[in-house]
């Protein structure tokens, strides 16, 4: 997927290219700790130029966690749910679709239905806090701060 590069697009490209660097990290055959191949400075320099940026900031015990045998399934399941989602996000910018900020236990069906993105702050916040070293506050407010 190409990904504009305005300024409304850097917060949510970074969720899309951390699920294609995730799956790109699990597709490495061998690779089941960052350690074993000298640690996440020597796994930058095979990542593709997009994703170096990604893990620049992403926790890397995080990642090893990822890429352990018995938790790969749901790593993989977790970095295309995110993708997908953040790829559909894209979308509905580059439509012009109307973003709506709702809470979490909010069901988003009405949303939707009246035509315009769900995205909930609540799960941005929590999915940043665990990605990124630097927590959410920073995107969250990048993200406020460009008129969502």
């Amino acid at each position: 997927m190409e990904l504009k590069e305005q300024k409304d697009r850097k917060v949510i490209n970074q969720y899309v290219r951390a699920g294609y660097m995730g799956n790109y990290l699990l597709d490495q055959q061998g690779l089941t700790n960052l350690d074993d191949w000298g640690g996440i400075e020597t796994v930058k320099e095979i990542l593709p130029d997009d994703y170096k940026e990604i893990a620049d900031i992403v926790q890397v015990p995080l990642l090893d966690v990822c890429l352990k045998e018995k938790n790969r399934g749901i790593a993989r399941a977790v970095f295309r749910a995110a993708q997908d989602y953040f790829e559909m996000v894209v979308n509905a910018l580059d439509n012009g679709t109307p973003i709506c900020e709702h809470y979490f236990p909010i069901s988003t069906e009405f949303i939707s239905a009246v035509g315009a993105m769900p995205v909930s702050f609540d799960a941005l916040g929590a999915i940043s806090s665990v990605f990124w070293t630097n927590g959410c506050e920073s995107g969250i407010d990048r993200l406020l701060s460009e008129g969502y």
